[in-house]
């Protein structure tokens, strides 16, 4: 079953009945009462523990976090792995056991170079979040490691390889049940179709295991065709992730007045969407226009609900023949409006990037098909040894 899973920023989410949400560390301290009464509502959710932001400027609800490490510190928590364990690791895997967290994600760096000690380090403490609960003698709950890497990653095929070989090596992989993939820059109405075929063959290469998207945008349905389980973002926010955006400031959202259309993938501003007499029937609209902040991000939640209804498919095939037609619809809406001058987007924001996703469905079923051609090819290996 594919699925979205928003994330919790804000009180959008009371009301839609979740079966699950995910929601940021900080998130859990600075909103606690609303965590606490979407927690007690929902039957699973998941605890991202944010490591990574320490690397740069931080929130102060961060500095709250029983295993913060300050920015000047993190060199020395890198170096010293008893340090690590004990300041890092052992609080953090604990934080997300009180709260509740259904994974538990080992604390983890973003690194721009897969041959750092920071890259190495985010493995080895996959490895020590694994000896945690042998230690301990308890049961140990379904591990989700974070990839949280540079989008260049994705055109470069040996990289590739090797970041994959890496978080599925033989020493971890019997413990691990899935990941959380963060690909930072990845913004996919304005990334090309190399980067973007590439996150793809990501995700396949990954078969076997629960892939989890984070922070995308509708070009995620792709994503789940090719074997990701789940898409998660915020509610017409966070779809895509960048170290850039991180401040001392609060999220930053898109501005009220501009609303998702799921036509085309993207958001117009209301005075648009008026002219043009524009009616949502999704299950919050009911063929109405949202106004306030909060009925605009519940329509989003019921907008990425129904796309993914209309696209789901056991079969690989129709599914695929499902999501071209919903992409090849967006593009014929996106471009009559933009010859019929119905909106102040230009043709690079909402036509452009509907043909690039088109374009990389074209190369869908190769990706697709990507575990079983490894698989072919390592037989014929053995079988030319064997003969040798």
């Amino acid at each position: 079953m594919k699925k979205f899973i928003p994330k919790l920023i804000d009180k959008s989410l009371i009301g839609l009945n979740l079966d699950e949400f995910f929601v940021d560390a900080d998130v859990v301290l600075r909103c606690h009462k609303l965590f606490a009464k979407m927690s007690s509502e929902t039957p699973q959710y998941t605890i991202d523990p944010k490591t990574s932001r320490m690397q740069f400027e931080i929130t102060k609800d961060m500095e709250d976090l029983s295993y913060f490490i300050p920015k000047d510190e993190i060199q020395n928590i890198l170096d010293n792995s008893a340090e690590r364990l004990h300041r890092l690791i052992t609080p953090c895997i604990e934080f997300q056991i009180e709260k509740g967290s259904q994974h538990i994600i080992p604390p983890y760096f973003y690194t721009d170079d897969i041959t750092s000690q920071i890259f190495n380090v985010n493995i080895e403490n996959i490895t020590n979040t694994i000896k945690y609960f042998e230690n301990k003698k308890l049961n140990l709950p379904p591990i989700y490691p974070a990839i949280h890497l540079p989008k260049n990653i994705l055109t470069n095929e040996t990289a590739l390889r090797y970041v994959i070989s890496s978080y599925t090596d033989k020493n971890i992989a019997p413990y691990i049940k899935g990941f959380y993939i963060m690909i930072d820059g990845l913004k996919c109405d304005k990334s090309d179709e190399e980067e973007l075929a590439g996150y793809l063959k990501l995700l396949r290469s990954l078969f076997g295991y629960d892939v989890r998207m984070v922070s995308l945008d509708a070009f995620g349905y792709a994503g789940l065709l090719i074997g990701a389980s789940t898409l998660i973002s915020g509610l017409a926010q966070q779809e895509y992730t960048s170290i850039n955006n991180w401040s001392k400031s609060t999220t930053r959202g898109r501005g009220q007045e501009y609303t998702y259309m799921p036509e085309i993938f993207a958001y117009l501003s209301e005075i648009e969407l008026e002219s043009i007499n524009y009616k949502c029937s999704c299950n919050q609209c009911n063929k109405q226009l949202p106004h306030t902040a909060s009925e605009k991000k519940k329509h989003f939640y019921h907008c990425r609900v129904r796309d993914l209804e209309n696209i789901s498919d056991t079969d690989f095939h129709k599914g695929l023949a499902k999501l071209n037609n919903l992409y090849s619809q967006g593009l014929i809406t996106a471009k009559k409006f933009i010859t019929e001058e119905l909106t102040l987007r230009k043709s690079s924001d909402i036509v452009s990037p509907i043909k690039r996703w088109l374009t990389v469905l074209t190369q869908a079923e190769d990706i697709y098909n990507l575990p079983q051609a490894e698989e072919e090819l390592e037989k014929l290996l053995l079988e030319l040894d064997e003969h040798v």
